[in-house]
């Protein structure tokens, strides 16, 4: 019987990750924030990061606009008369859609009207504005992934996979963190898992996709990693691929450490941040390839273990409701502390196929306790 993990950004809070109001608050008011010469945004004293004056500007022209647009979603939630904190996803989601709309990439013409409002409110020209709009995505996702790359002194959350994997042979762990948290406590516990990395004549371990192995945990971390850069490499032939670096080394600098690695193509990590605009990062890169192997992972799993997970991705929601009616299905734990706060937050298709206040489907089971709460025996009954 094939056991499938899925864990969410809940799962990290027990180890000081910071949440999406924290993060959001960073974002829109911290004054200790600067713009870096290779372009990216940094918090003063990421990297010994020093705060440049005469950039103070960008900052603050990104911050005001940022603050408009939640400002905005906030009219528009309250319009919809649904109780909502805006967060930085959201932000990012509708800047996301005023970018592509401007490269025609995915243009949604619903967008005029802000866009001209925003135009007004920043008094900018057209041109100014795209610019800003641009500067202004970059400063989300630099400052996303710095807010979580902090160092890992607590992962005992993840004990119970100790037992998952003696008990229960669990086959793979899908995660949505971008953190680091569950690789600590693996390594700390000496326990192999294959996460699509591996060495190939090099001093870093590059991109070659899972190999499968029997006995060894898969780690398929959907929406990328901190420590996952895009990079040039050039011995003994020039091609581009992620590779994974030690956050003890600034990415700009890795050529110390193997001459074959030139600067990053970006200079940031390759994660997936917003909220619907996720639907499109599935569709190209690597985050397709892992996307698809989450979708065979659940395709082939009898039992699937859930925590952390607000169940707000309808592109995961999607997959995870075509599994529920399906014959090999057997069942679906959910580990959350709040029923009402989970389908309070949760996306429509959750309170149509999942659950409601009166309603749970017959192969669905709440247990509501934190996830570090959880004991092996609690799970166990529900996989008679």
């Amino acid at each position: 019987m094939k056991k499938t993990l899925i864990i969410g950004s809940g799962v990290s809070y027990f180890s000081d990750i910071p949440g999406l109001s924290s993060i959001t608050d960073s974002i829109l008011t911290s004054g200790r924030i600067g713009k870096g010469t290779d372009t990216n945004y940094y918090f003063e004293g990421y990297w010994g990061y020093g705060i440049q004056d005469y950039l103070n500007g960008y900052v603050r022209s990104c911050q005001q606009l940022l603050n408009l647009i939640k400002n905005k979603i906030g009219r528009f939630y309250k319009l919809l008369e649904f109780e909502h904190q805006v967060n930085y996803e959201d932000i990012y989601y509708v800047l996301r859609q005023i970018q592509d709309s401007f490269h025609l990439e995915y243009e949604n013409p619903a967008t005029i009207s802000l866009i001209e409002e925003l135009i007004q409110d920043t008094e900018l020209d057209k041109k100014n504005f795209k610019e800003n709009i641009t500067e202004s995505v970059r400063y989300i996702e630099s400052l996303v992934w710095q807010s979580i790359d902090i160092p890992v002194k607590q992962s005992s959350q993840y004990n119970i996979v100790k037992d998952l994997l003696d008990c229960f042979n669990l086959d793979t762990v899908l995660s949505l963190n971008h953190d680091l948290v569950l690789e600590n406590w693996l390594h700390s516990n000496n326990i192999n898992y294959d996460d699509g990395f591996h060495f190939d004549n090099k001093k870093l371990p590059e991109w070659k996709g899972f190999q499968n192995e029997n006995g060894i945990l898969k780690l398929c971390k959907v929406h990328g990693s901190i420590d996952w850069f895009d990079f040039r490499i050039t011995k003994p032939s020039t091609y581009d691929n992620l590779v994974k670096i030690p956050r003890n080394h600034y990415a700009e600098r890795i050529n110390e450490i193997d001459d074959s690695f030139l600067a990053p193509n970006s200079g940031k990590p390759s994660i997936l941040v917003g909220t619907f605009n996720k639907m499109l990062g599935y569709l190209g890169g690597i985050h397709e390839i892992l996307y698809d192997e989450l979708k065979s992972t659940i395709k082939e799993s009898e039992v699937i273990i859930i925590s952390g997970y607000g169940f707000g991705d309808k592109g995961i929601n999607t997959r995870l409701t075509h599994w529920l009616f399906q014959n090999y299905s057997k069942k679906m734990i959910i580990i959350h502390p709040d029923k009402e706060s989970l389908i309070k937050n949760s996306r429509g298709s959750f309170k149509i196929n999942v659950m409601t206040e009166h309603y749970k489907h017959p192969k669905v089971e709440l247990i509501e306790k934190r996830f570090e709460e959880v004991k092996i025996e609690e799970i166990k009954k529900y996989c008679a």
